[in-house]
């Protein structure tokens, strides 16, 4: 194994700043990444960057590396000294490599071919400046760095070690989305367009926009989940949306049933007939008894909310007696005669 010196890497001297580690990874991040430099050389360069980086801007793994002395030379061969797992161990004391900037990704020597691709940046590279070892990372940096202090170190990749476990990836934030009554009736395909904000390969964010389409699901609830698995490699794997029903003046949603308001006139509540009715893209045709009151319902089986299987909830339809904002003077006239002849008595009932 030959020792890696990080500050040869990197063109900086050892006494460089945080600030000098960083203009000086970056420039030559820019340089050498694969995706700009197409030299077959430059993925090896580029992972000798990162792997420099990733333990020189981290004060303790600077420290540490330190440790070594001044008198190693890059190529020499390299053991690490006596008691260095003691020392390891003692200047990590509590912290875990599995969780944190010590979390090995699985390269395990120079020996192997895996790229530091990363499918969450669309195919880019990434500079490891977010904490994370990149894979393909060198057998020196193992022998340094790739094992926890609770267990010493393990010369390798800890998914190789049944007695280590990853940290689990944060749950994606639900997505808000409304939806109308008439979307969930008829089990529409709805879009909405997403901004999805990703890293580019200079550590700049790009925001850009996506159109996603999905198809409102049967025994939809207000708030409920549903997951939307994206296509292998895209920026946002999985995407979680919050379906809320939109507020509706004639209609609400009560269990598996939907309630839908039907105006009637006082004459046609008085009178009854065959009135059309059309609500969510559907027209029905109701017979309305004479004499019928406000707040009445009646029931259209299996025209409600769809359910599993191809069942459906009820449409309920509640008669609602309704005046118009201006009368004229012949209607005025006319409901004062039908006051003084009429004998009913509303209050009495």
């Amino acid at each position: 194994m030959k020792f890696q010196d990080y500050y040869q890497t990197l063109g900086i001297t050892r006494s460089a700043t945080k600030e000098e580690i960083s203009k000086a990874y970056r420039k030559l991040a820019r340089k050498f990444h694969p995706d700009v430099n197409k030299e077959k050389t430059a993925e090896d360069k580029f992972k000798q960057i990162s792997e420099a980086y990733e333990v020189l801007k981290d004060p303790e793994k600077r420290k540490l590396y330190n440790e070594l002395g001044e008198n190693w030379k890059a190529g020499q061969d390299f053991k690490p000294p006596p008691g260095w797992e003691d020392l390891f161990a003692q200047s990590f004391q509590g912290q875990n490599f599995n969780q944190g900037n010590f979390r090995s990704s699985g390269g395990t020597g120079s020996g192997s071919r895996r790229t530091n691709r990363q499918a969450n940046t669309g195919g880019g590279f990434s500079f490891g400046a977010d904490g994370n070892n990149g894979p393909g990372f060198s057998d020196f940096f193992q022998s340094l760095f790739g094992g926890s202090a609770a267990g010493g170190r393990t010369g390798g990749s800890n998914q190789n070690n049944p007695n280590t476990t990853e940290s689990p990836k944060p749950a994606p934030k639900p997505i808000e989305v409304f939806v109308s009554i008439d979307e969930i009736v008829n089990q529409a395909k709805k879009t909405i367009r997403l901004n999805i904000t990703k890293t580019n390969p200079f550590g700049s964010k790009e925001v850009s926009t996506k159109n996603l389409t999905f198809k409102i699901p049967d025994s939809m609830s207000d708030g409920r989940l549903i997951k939307i698995k994206g296509k292998a490699g895209e920026a946002n794997p999985e995407i979680v949306l919050k379906l809320k029903v939109s507020p509706d003046s004639r209609s609400r949603i009560d269990g598996n049933n939907i309630i839908s308001m039907l105006p009637l006139t006082p004459s046609e509540a008085v009178l009854g007939g065959k009135f059309e009715y059309s609500i969510f893209s559907s027209t029905y045709n109701l017979n309305i008894p004479a004499k019928t009151s406000s707040g009445k319902t009646f029931r259209l089986k299996g025209k409600g909310l769809p359910l599993k299987e191809g069942a459906r909830g009820d449409l309920l339809v509640e008669v609602r007696i309704v005046i118009p904002d201006t009368l004229s003077e012949e209607e005025i006239e006319l409901y004062k005669k039908l006051s003084e002849i009429s004998t009913f008595k509303a209050r009495n009932i």
